[in-house]
């Protein structure tokens, strides 16, 4: 495997946002903080965090080599040849980050290391809804490039000039394209973290539109994910503890596979692969699932996918029906299927002890 190296950019006033930004707080977590752990997760161990403005307060607050950019008021370029400098001759690639980007995920970097390897190219770039992000990660062979470089555009303009050796990649990562330039903004980050590590509305959107899925399969998966959500809620209401993002998420995406063989194990490695693994359990077990003693999360989304039929709220005992009907001439479907009606039973009973009414009018008060 080649050597990476990361650059993180520091060294600004921060006079939009009115606040120094590498030291704001993201839920428990300092901005630069949460981007030195981003990378560091991600196997990479030559970190640099440029700093410039407030370099000492910089250099002793972050686990990582710090290098002071004298001339950070020249613009973003000085403090990207400042971390330039710094590389050693063995490191193949780097990565250049703005703090204030603080929102990526560890799989976007194995990503777009993955795909580094698998070609010659100069420049990767991620990409969210065919939306170019951050952070590029860009060659060694051009580290002179950018040293000598003194025209006008910055590093965007000096990557400009490799089109022809360059490669997006898509992700289901929204935290490419998050900046925090103001108030509003930060605010914005704080929502989109506390979805962690789960993937918010637009995230789902994006792995469906990645992974083709057709518009019939999307409406029962979004009708699936509104009813699991409405029952988490009132679960919690009686005393439950639901995680309402993974209900939500794990319903949204639970068919994401949805026409290939075994689709349900093939959905959570898909989703898996695409940097959600804490979806896994969920849409692995909501074809089939075993050991109930308690109502989670999975026996929501289990529940939610065999009551609706397409988009439509159906009596459990008619879709049952339906599906004997439908493989009454094989033995092993007709077995399969009563085994998991009656878990599915099971399970809606359950819910509906704790709950006080049928999980169909709770819809219909939702």
């Amino acid at each position: 495997m080649k050597k990476y190296a990361a650059i993180i950019l520091s060294a600004g006033y921060s006079s939009r946002m009115g606040e120094f930004k590498p030291v704001m707080d993201l839920h428990g977590q300092t901005a630069i903080n949460r981007v030195i752990n981003t990378f560091k997760k991600s196997d990479i161990d030559n970190i640099y965090v440029v700093s410039g403005h407030k370099h000492d307060l910089i250099q002793h607050m972050v686990d990582a080599k710090v290098v002071h950019n004298k001339n950070f008021d020249k613009g973003m370029l000085e403090s990207v040849k400042t971390g330039v400098a710094q590389l050693s001759d063995d490191i193949d690639a780097f990565f250049v980050l703005p703090v204030d980007i603080p929102c990526i995920k560890e799989c976007t970097l194995k990503t777009i290391i993955n795909e580094y390897e698998q070609g010659n190219y100069i420049v990767i770039h991620p990409t969210f809804s065919k939306i170019k992000g951050h952070p590029p990660l860009i060659s060694t062979s051009i580290s002179k490039k950018i040293l000598d470089y003194n025209g006008s555009g910055g590093l965007k303009n000096i990557l400009s000039f490799y089109k022809e050796n360059s490669k997006t990649v898509q992700v289901a990562d929204r935290g490419i394209l998050l900046d925090m330039d103001n108030k509003e903004d930060y605010k914005a980050i704080l929502d989109y973290i506390s979805y962690f590590p789960y993937p918010d509305e637009l995230e789902c959107k994006e792995i469906m539109r990645i992974c083709n899925v057709d518009e019939r399969t999307k409406l029962h998966m979004e009708c699936v994910a509104q009813l699991a959500r409405i029952i988490g809620l009132k679960l919690n209401e009686n005393g439950c503890n639901i995680n309402i993002n993974l209900t939500y998420t794990g319903a949204l995406l639970h068919d994401i596979k949805k026409g290939e063989k075994e689709h349900a194990k093939q959905g959570a490695i898909t989703i898996g692969k695409l940097g959600y693994p804490c979806l896994y359990e969920v849409i692995e077990s909501h074809m089939d699932i075993s050991n109930i003693t308690k109502i989670g999360e999975r026996e929501i989304i289990h529940i939610c996918d065999k009551l609706i039929k397409e988009t439509q709220l159906v009596d459990i005992d008619e879709r049952h029906s339906y599906s004997i009907d439908k493989y009454k001439d094989c033995k092993d479907a007709v077995d399969s299927i009563n085994r998991r009606f009656d878990t599915a039973k099971k399970i809606k009973n359950m819910i509906e002890e704790i709950i006080g009414c049928q999980i169909e009018k709770l819809q219909t008060k939702g």
